[in-house]
């Protein structure tokens, strides 16, 4: 039996009315999947001057489409092309040979930190790829923490010092963590975390506190 065939995962960008018609025909495409519509914010329009959102936006929430709105300022694109630069370092980022266009912009791109401030931007060639690209990996970041999530946290540890432990908001790993079956999860979760961000200075507490999602009951045993 064949496997089935994977359907290619499209990040949507555009904000007119026209781009709205050509997501309408890439969303019916039956090779896609639009995990995510990136447009600009809600604009003032008719006698009102009331907001009103862009058509991809309208048309996005219509299609149950995950929205996220883009501010073109530095301040709202460095966290994209952080993530961007991550991706390069730890050569995770593979594209075709066929993609010339890219390839000649990802070759005068710039990435730096100037007086603690990131600059981003091409010299000699349009970028519009590069930002497409950077913004198209920042759009896959919710899947990543989405993986986070403990179905519950189980505790039957008597000891005094239970209430110090990072399950029950304390903030230290105690001994009894070696036989504890939710830490043995959450610290599978942390080593997956570091080996995606192996820049990340957090803790497994600060990280348990900060990405993983409890999702069920947390049941301690009474001291």
């Amino acid at each position: 039996m064949a496997a089935p065939e994977q359907k290619m995962r499209v990040v949507f960008m555009g904000t007119p009315d026209f781009a709205a018609t050509v997501l309408r025909h890439v969303a019916a495409w039956p090779g896609c999947e639009v995990v995510a519509a990136y447009c600009q914010p809600d604009r003032p329009a008719g006698r009102g001057h009331k907001l009103q959102p862009p058509a991809v936006k309208v048309l996005a929430q219509e299609l149950g489409i995950p929205t996220e709105i883009v501010h073109a300022t530095n301040t709202a694109q460095t966290p994209a092309f952080l993530e961007f630069y991550r991706i390069v370092k730890e050569h995770r980022l593979h594209f075709s040979d066929k993609l010339e266009g890219l390839e000649k912009e990802m070759s005068t791109f710039i990435y730096e930190l100037v007086n603690g401030s990131p600059r981003f931007g091409s010299d000699k060639w349009h970028d519009d790829r590069v930002y497409s690209l950077a913004w198209a990996i920042y759009a896959t970041r919710q899947d990543e923490l989405a993986a986070y999530t403990l179905s519950n946290v189980l505790c039957d540890s008597t000891s005094t010092y239970g209430r110090f432990c990072y399950l029950r908001n304390g903030d230290s790993v105690l001994t009894c963590a070696r036989s504890c079956p939710s830490h043995a999860k959450v610290r599978g979760m942390y080593l997956q975390y570091r080996k995606m961000n192996i820049d990340s200075e957090a803790s497994l507490q600060d990280f348990f506190k900060n990405f993983v999602k409890v999702s069920g009951a947390r049941l301690y045993a009474s001291f």
